[in-house]
C-alpha cells in the first residue's frame, strides 16, 4: 500500500471534512461565499461559471443552503494498474484487435477538416522527454511558457502541454509521474509514435496527447483532481468551438484509467454529471473499470456506474481472449480489450537504454479503445465531422454504435460485458466506412486537400527550410521545455544556429485554421 496503515485513519479523517459542491446557479456565488464565511469554512472555486466549488473543514452538523444543487464527499481514487514485468511477447494485442489494418488509412494527425486529433489523458502525467512520445504530445501554441500569465485567456496559466489538476499548476510531469509511471505507460499504449524507427507504436500512432495530471504531489489521491481535470478538458474544447479553432483544443476523446473501487453514482454525482458535459461539446469518454473480479452492478465502481451515453466502460482480457480479473456487468461494462501483458513506454530516465516495460490491467485496455475511437475520428467523412460539431449527441451515439457493434463476440464475455465481446478496431472502421459511403456523396472520391509540410534538414545545425505546398501564415517554434523560441509570420527558411542543441516543436498554421506540427532536432 502507498501509505502505512497508521496513516489511513488520519487520511480518511482529513478527506471526510472536504466536499465538492455545485450551485443551482452560478449567480449564487455571493450567497455561498457568505454562508461559508459565517460557518468559517474555507472555500475555493473549481469552475465559477458552473458554480462548482471545493469546501474544506466541512462539518456534517451544518445544513446546506438552498443554493446548493449537488454535493459529494472527497474520496480516494486508484490507478487501475496491475504490475506485470514477465516479459511477454511485444504488443501481441495490436494484431488481435487489428489496429495495424487502420494505419494504412491514417495519413496524418489531422482530420479531413484539417483539425488536430487530440485526446485528453486524465492520469498521473506523462514523460515529455520520451523519444517515442515527444512527437505526439499536444502543444498549446497560444500560451507563452512560464511567464506567469494566462496568454490565451482560457483560465489556466502557462498550460503549454496540459494541466496539473491535482496541484492546479502547469507541471504535467513530476515526482508522482516518475514514481508510478502509470500515465507514461497508458500514453504509450494509446499514442506512442509509429513508423519512427524506434520502440513501439500506439494504437493511434499519429495523435496529439494532452496530459491532465489528476494526482496531487502531496500523495493524497482523491477525486477532486479528476473533477478539475474533466472541467479543464471541457473548457478547452468549448473554447475551441467558440473561437472557431483559434484557441483551445479540438479534443475528441478523453481517456480515464483511474477510478474509485466499490463506489456508486450517489457517491460521485459531480464526477458522473461531467461525462454529459463533455459529451455536449463532442468529447467521448473512455474509462477503465476496476481490476477487482467483481460484479460492479452490486459491488459498485466509479466511473463505471455513471449513466452517461457519452461514456464507454472497458474491462480486461488477454491475447487468448480469456477474461482477466476485472469488473464485469452486462449492464455497465461495454466491452473488453486485451490489456494483459502489454508492452509499452516507461519513464525514460529510469532506463534510457530501453525505456519500455510490460504491464497489465484495465488501465491498458481502455487506451486501446480510446486509440481506436481516434482512428475512426481521423478517417471519418466530412458529413460525420460536421455532425459532431452540430449535433454531438447523435454523432457520439453513432460512434459508440460502430464501436460496440463491431466487437469479436466471445462466449467467455457474454456474461461480463454489454456487447459480449472484445474490441475489433478494423471492423469498427468498416462500419464507419459503410456509413460515410452512404451518407457523404464525395467520401469515396474526395482527395485530402490538407497542406503538406516538410522541415529539412532534420537534424539541423544551421539553416532550416520550411517547405509548404500551400503558403502558411504563421510559425511557432517551441522548446522541449515549452518555451517559445520563435513566433512570427511564416518564412521559407530559418536560422536554428543560435539555439542550444535539443528537441523543438515546429507549429505551422494556415489562414483556414489548419495546423501541422513537426519535431526538429538541433545539433551542436
Amino acid at each position: 500500500m502507498r501509505l502505512f496503515l497508521c496513516l489511513v485513519c488520519i487520511w480518511a479523517s482529513a478527506l471526510s471534512a472536504q466536499v465538492t459542491i455545485q450551485l443551482r446557479s452560478a449567480q449564487d456565488a455571493e450567497q455561498i461565499y457568505a454562508w461559508a464565511s459565517e460557518k468559517q469554512i474555507e472555500i475555493e472555486p473549481i469552475c465559477e461559471e458552473w458554480g462548482m466549488y471545493h469546501l474544506i473543514q466541512w462539518n456534517t452538523q451544518y445544513e446546506w443552503p438552498s443554493c446548493v444543487a449537488l454535493w459529494q464527499w472527497e474520496r480516494p481514487i486508484q490507478r487501475r494498474y496491475t504490475p506485470n514485468d514477465a516479459g511477454l511477447s511485444l504488443q501481441k494485442y495490436l494484431p488481435l484487435i487489428q489496429a495495424p489494418n487502420l494505419w494504412d488509412y491514417q495519413r496524418t494527425h489531422l482530420t479531413r477538416r484539417g483539425t488536430e486529433l487530440v485526446v485528453a489523458l486524465v492520469d498521473d502525467g506523462l514523460d515529455t522527454s520520451h523519444p517515442d512520445l515527444i512527437d505526439n504530445i499536444w502543444v498549446n501554441a497560444n500560451e507563452i511558457p512560464w511567464n506567469g500569465m494566462d496568454d490565451d485567456g482560457n483560465g489556466y496559466t502557462d498550460d503549454v502541454f496540459g494541466w496539473n489538476s491535482g496541484d492546479k499548476t502547469p507541471v504535467i510531469f513530476n515526482s508522482e509521474s516518475v514514481y508510478y509511471e502509470h500515465g507514461t505507460m497508458v500514453a504509450g499504449v494509446l499514442g506512442a509514435r509509429g513508423d519512427n524507427g524506434i520502440g513501439i507504436s500506439g494504437v493511434a500512432p499519429k495523435v496529439k496527447m494532452m496530459p491532465i495530471l489528476c494526482y496531487p504531489s502531496n500523495g493524497v489521491d482523491t477525486d477532486l483532481g479528476v473533477i478539475r481535470g474533466m472541467v479543464y478538458a471541457y473548457r478547452q474544447k468549448q473554447l475551441w468551438l467558440q473561437s472557431n479553432g483559434s484557441k483551445g483544443a479540438p479534443i475528441s476523446v478523453l481517456n480515464m484509467s483511474v477510478g474509485m473501487d466499490n463506489a456508486f453514482p450517489e457517491d460521485a454525482p459531480l464526477w458522473c454529471a461531467l461525462f454529459d458535459s463533455l459529451g455536449s461539446v463532442g468529447i467521448l469518454s473512455v474509462a477503465a473499470t476496476t481490476n477487482q473480479n467483481i460484479d460492479i452492478g452490486s459491488s459498485g465502481d466509479i466511473p463505471s456506474l455513471c449513466s452517461s451515453p457519452y461514456l464507454v466502460v472497458v474491462s480486461n482480457s488477454d491475447v487468448n481472449d480469456k477474461p482477466v480479473g476485472s469488473g464485469f456487468s452486462t449492464e455497465y461494462v461495454d466491452l473488453a480489450a486485451p490489456g494483459e501483458g502489454v508492452h509499452t513506454t516507461r519513464v525514460y530516465s529510469k532506463n534510457p537504454s530501453n525505456p519500455y516495460k510490460s504491464g497489465g490491467g484495465t488501465s491498458f485496455a481502455a487506451p486501446q479503445v480510446s486509440g481506436t475511437l481516434l482512428l475512426l475520428h481521423a478517417e471519418s467523412c466530412l458529413t460525420y465531422l460536421d455532425l459532431r460539431k452540430q449535433d454531438p449527441d447523435s454523432a457520439l451515439k453513432l460512434m459508440t454504435t460502430w464501436l460496440l457493434s463491431s466487437v469479436d463476440t466471445l462466449s467467455d464475455l457474454a456474461t461480463r460485458t454489454k456487447s459480449s465481446g472484445r474490441l475489433q478496431a478494423y471492423r469498427a472502421y468498416q462500419l464507419m466506412h459503410e456509413w460515410c459511403s452512404q451518407n457523404d456523396p464525395v467520401y469515396r472520391t474526395e482527395e485530402w486537400n490538407l497542406p503538406k509540410l516538410r522541415v529539412w534538414p532534420n537534424p539541423a545545425s544551421r539553416t532550416v527550410h520550411f517547405d509548404c505546398d500551400v503558403p502558411a501564415s504563421h510559425v511557432t517554434v517551441i522548446s522541449s521545455m515549452g518555451q517559445k523560441v520563435y513566433e512570427g509570420q511564416a518564412v521559407s527558411e530559418w536560422d536554428a544556429g543560435t539555439l542550444p542543441a535539443g528537441v523543438y516543436h515546429v507549429v505551422v498554421e494556415w489562414s483556414d485554421g489548419a495546423r501541422a506540427t513537426r519535431t526538429l532536432v538541433v545539433q551542436p
